[in-house]
Order: structure tokens, then sequence, then C-alpha cells
């Protein structure tokens, strides 16, 4: 029972990230599936007859910090979905299953990673493929007139897609709605378990978050191995450099290289500002005005940033505050330290994880999904892999 649990945890925290096949589904299979897990996991619990006092407080002070995120000025606004119930129980499964999940989640994502790798090169060397053009379920991606490329085991946004030769090359956005989802996601997961990788899976997932082009990525990954190797940063920063000087022309103006990489990358260099495109001129004048009010203690409530007169309230932690407020991202922050502290011990263990931190903070900053499965489900699997009892159990 413990495998298959481990097993359904990684698949619907894989499911949370949006794949491109449920965009158009109803929701009543991944509903299903969820409720059999989270019933499955009490019964493990109760058939085991022990739980932690520890795990008993943090499910209470989730739960709370989920009561306390209902009020606003308007009263309570009553909202809860599948995914914090499944949020909950995995806290409850105990550390085996837990970690196991982890291990799952990371070979269901590589695996889903390929099909694109795979299409990336054949493409860039002049092979084409059919596809079929699937629209998008994003009000702005619609509005900007942006559709996807539907192949076989891979989406694309066809606008981020530019001719090299007689090929063609692309932001690689996998099973997801965008490239960004790949940078985060894969940043994550290098930053959480790069030690314990193998090869063949360190290769993909930087392959993958370098060829999604994210901005996101290269900036979280050059923080990581800054405190873990940096003499990689230092010879990846020279080999790029005489990279990008000895490029062919053709690929210099390629539109993908011109501006994701060199543009970006300079302007990031030289002003954030100048390409923190996280949320739209709309919604930072609604936020400001917010957090001049009297609304900045318990915000406007769940998804009020979507539910404002912008077209677009972008993905960024301001959304949070804009939905939450002070308190409610107190909660938040006081939930995500108590499983820190829990599941680290030592000082040693502590310090190895700052860089993971730092990693994990870059990636809410801009995709603030902490109530998601797969969030919650890769900081625990950091926390138990860098901790000195369960480095036990992945052996």
């Amino acid at each position: 029972m413990g495998n298959a649990l481990a097993f359904a945890y990684a698949t619907l925290a894989f499911l949370t990230l949006g794949p491109y096949f449920l965009w158009f589904s109803p929701p009543y299979a991944y509903q299903l599936i969820s409720a059999l897990t989270i019933a499955t996991s009490i019964f493990y619990v109760l058939s085991r007859k022990k739980i932690e006092r520890s795990v008993v407080l943090l499910v209470i002070l989730g739960s709370f910090s989920l009561i306390i995120r209902q009020i606003n000025l308007d009263g309570i606004s009553v909202w809860i979905n599948t995914m914090i119930l499944l949020m909950l129980a995995f806290i409850i499964i105990g550390r085996e299953i837990q970690l196991k999940s982890f291990r799952y989640f990371v070979n269901i994502y590589v695996v889903t990673l390929l099909p694109s790798l795979a299409y990336f090169l054949l493409m860039s060397v002049g092979f084409s493929f059919p596809w079929n053009a699937l629209e998008s379920t994003h009000e702005g991606k619609i509005s900007a007139g942006f559709f996807y490329r539907e192949y076989v085991g891979m989406v694309v946004i066809h606008q981020l897609v530019f001719p090299l030769g007689n090929g063609e090359i692309f932001r690689l956005s996998g099973f997801f709605d965008e490239p960004g989802v790949i940078g985060t996601v894969s940043a994550l997961l290098i930053a959480a378990s790069w030690p314990n990788l193998g090869l063949f899976k360190r290769f993909v997932l930087v392959a993958s978050g370098i060829l999604s082009f994210s901005l996101t990525f290269f900036i979280l990954m050059s923080v990581y191995f800054l405190f873990k190797k940096p003499a990689l940063i230092i010879s990846f920063a020279i080999v790029s450099a005489l990279a990008i000087t000895y490029l062919p022309d053709n690929i210099k103006e390629n539109k993908l290289v011109s501006y994701y990489v060199m543009e970006r990358l300079t302007k990031s260099v030289l002003s954030y500002s100048h390409v923190n495109n996280r949320t739209s001129v709309c919604f930072d004048i609604k936020y400001n005005d917010m957090i001049t009010s009297e609304n900045v203690w318990f915000g406007f409530g769940q998804g009020a940033h979507t539910r404002t007169s912008c077209e677009s309230a972008g993905s960024s932690y301001i959304t949070l505050i804009y939905n939450f407020g002070i308190v409610g991202i107190a909660f938040i922050v006081a939930f995500y330290l108590a499983i820190f502290f829990k599941l680290l011990y030592s000082l040693d263990d502590l310090y190895r994880a700052v860089p993971f931190i730092i990693v994990f903070l870059g990636a809410v900053y801009q995709r603030p999904a902490v109530d998601a499965l797969w969030l919650i489900l890769i900081f625990i699997g950091f926390c138990l892999i860098n901790n000195k009892r369960s480095r036990v159990v992945m052996q």
C-alpha cells in the first residue's frame, strides 16, 4: 500500500502542474483519484496506530492557516479545494512514503521531458512533425492571439517557435502551458536533490531548464551553484561568453537567442526591473492602493487577484498579499517554517539548506503556488533528503 500511495501522490503532484491533456478535460477523474488517495491515506495512518504529535500540530497549523485565510473585511468567504486536502493528507502520511513520492515525482517529471528534448534536437536540424492547433485556457494569451502547437508528447506556444536555417527552435515547455513552468520546476528539483540525482537525470533537468530559455532558471541556478560549486559557475560563464562571441551570425540574429538569451540576460544584470514582467501595470496600481488601506491585514480573499478589472494580474508573490493580507501570509510562512524545523535537526542540516531556501523563495516570488501539492512535495522532499535520519532511507 505504501508504494501505491507514494505513486498516487507523485502522479497527483504532477497533475497539479497543469499538463496540457487536462486543459479541456472535466476534473472528475482527478477529483476521484484525489478522494481515494486521501481516504486511503487516512486508513493507512489509522491502521498503523501511530501518529507523531508534531505531525498533528502541523495539520492543526495548516488547517488554521486555511481557516484564517477565509476572513476578509467583508466577512468570511468560505473556500476549500482538493489540493488543500491533498496537502494536509500528504503531511500525515509519514516520511518513508513522502520520500518515495518525491523520488517518483522526479522520475515522472524527467520522463515527460524526454519527448520535448528529442523534438528540439530533431526540429533544429530540419525534421518536421505533424501538429494540431490547441487553444490556450489563459485569457491573456487568448487576447494576444497566442495558441499552441500540440505534438505527441509536447505542446509549444506557436509564437515562441523560430526558424533556424532549414529547421526550427523553440522555448521548451514540455507538457505545460509556458516555458516558465519548466524553468521553475527544473531549478527547484536540481536545488532540492542535485547530489542524489544520477547523471542522466541531472542532464535532463539542466538541458530542459536551459532550453526553456527561462530567465528564472538561469538566475536560480546561478545562485544555487554559486553556493555549491562556484568554480562551475565561473567556468560556465567563461564558456558561455566565448560561445556567444563566436556563434555564427544566423544563430546570433535568431530572435530566440538574441532576445531571450542575450538581451534579457544583459538587462537583468543592469537592472532586474527591466525584465520583471510578473505583474501587469493595472494590477500594480490596485496592489499599491490595497497596501495603503485597511485591507492590507486580511486581503480581499481567495482568488481576488483574478477578479479585478485588470485583463491579467500576472504571477507574483504580491498576489498572495492581495488575496490574504499580512495575517494570511504570516500563517503561510509559519506553516512552511514548522515543516522545515520539524524535518531538519542539526545545524549542519540547516546550513546545507541555505542555497535551496534561496532558490525556493525565488521560485515562489514569481510562481506563488504555496497551496499546490507539487510545491509542498518538493519542499518536504528536500528536507527529508537533507536530514541525517532520512538519508538512511535514501540509501
